[in-house]
């Protein structure tokens, strides 16, 4: 089993040094999933790309997708720019700017926020009865906040995780708090 956080940015980064737009469609591999447990092993139902679908390459119809067999939820797509762009998760400092971090104040609202967002078990309207329901939330139930992308109308899976980290980092806190005047209470005794 292989686990890959941002390890997909490997297999893009030839193609980040193209320009991010060009007037006629190249291939470039998008982003994949967010964390790989098994590279290969979910199928993506799309046809395998052939020897001339290469990233970089010219290619004919534009959102045209096949499958490169490199796992992940990695793809080659058609297209005049680069959907990879502003980027996959990256984590590293060299790849952001604007690095702001989160004041004591401000972790207490994500972790308020993360606290109440319902979770629901569904299922997606094209899934057999039969599958197993999924556990998440609905963005329509959280209005905005950092757990969710409206642009695309998908959850922001990285900011919902930071605003669980958010959450954790708080409770420590009270933790700690809280067994330092039990220490004190029993020092009285």
């Amino acid at each position: 089993m292989r686990t890959s956080l941002g390890g997909v940015a490997a297999l893009v980064g030839p193609v980040l040094a193209l320009s991010c737009s060009s007037s006629q469609p190249l291939w470039y591999h998008t982003c994949g999933e967010p964390v790989c447990f098994d590279a290969g092993a979910v199928d993506s139902g799309l046809a395998s790309c052939t020897s001339q679908d290469v990233a970089g390459e010219v290619c004919a119809t534009v959102g045209q997708e096949c499958d490169p067999g490199v796992g992940c939820g990695v793809l080659l797509e058609c297209a005049t720019s680069d959907p990879t762009k502003p980027g996959c998760p990256i984590s590293r400092r060299s790849a952001k700017q604007d690095i702001a971090y989160l004041t004591p104040a401000e972790l207490e609202v994500e972790a308020r926020e993360v606290l109440a967002i319902p979770l629901a078990r569904y299922r997606y309207r094209t899934e057999a009865a039969a599958r197993a329901p999924h556990l998440g939330f609905i963005i329509d139930d959280v209005g905005p906040q950092a757990c969710v992308d409206w642009g695309v109308g998908t959850v922001d899976l990285y900011g919902y995780t930071s605003m669980a980290v958010a959450a954790l980092q708080m409770q420590e806190k009270e933790i700690r708090e809280l067994r330092a005047r039990v220490r004190e209470l029993e020092r009285r005794r």
